[in-house]
């Protein structure tokens, strides 16, 4: 057995492989995985995400007023979604992000019982809206990025 001292370079960077690669084996992380994240980072370009509109909204009973963000999501390629996840950036006049915030237009679980939304089918368009209560009042209205951070596929029952 070869000993590295702890405090050496070599020693030091031994440790941390050897940490790595534990890391790796408990966490479940395996080809298969990497494989279906790749899939899903490449399935993204399959969302056209279009009809965007970005305004100040007023509830009419309190008069609370809010960024408010409607649109439609749609499902071109050959696979059905159970979640998509957005990152939405709201940005102030100088477009400095000034606000961000996760939103979900697709999102199907079965371990809560009903969800949210039903699965997004191929062909099939979604329409959302998301408001921003905590968003600050420098919110330049129209100026919201939306980004398509995650899709999971629906699990085909074998």
């Amino acid at each position: 057995m070869v000993r590295f001292a702890r405090n050496t370079q070599l020693g030091r960077l031994c440790i941390v492989s050897v940490c790595l690669l534990v890391g790796n084996v408990f966490s479940g992380c395996d080809s298969q995985e990497a494989a279906n994240s790749a899939a899903e980072t490449s399935y993204r370009k399959f969302l056209s995400i279009n009809e965007v509109k970005s305004y100040y909204h007023t509830e009419p009973g309190t008069k609370a007023t809010y960024p408010l963000l409607e649109g439609t999501l749609t499902n071109l390629g050959q696979e059905t979604l159970a979640v998509v996840e957005f990152t939405l950036r709201y940005k102030d006049n100088l477009h400095r992000v000034i606000f961000e915030d996760h939103g979900y237009p697709v999102y199907v679980s079965t371990l809560w019982g009903p969800s949210p939304t039903d699965a997004l089918t191929p062909g099939q368009k979604v329409r959302f809206a998301f408001k921003a209560p905590k968003c600050p009042s420098g919110w330049q209205p129209g100026q919201v990025d939306i980004v398509v951070t995650k899709i999971a596929f629906l699990e085909r029952k074998k």
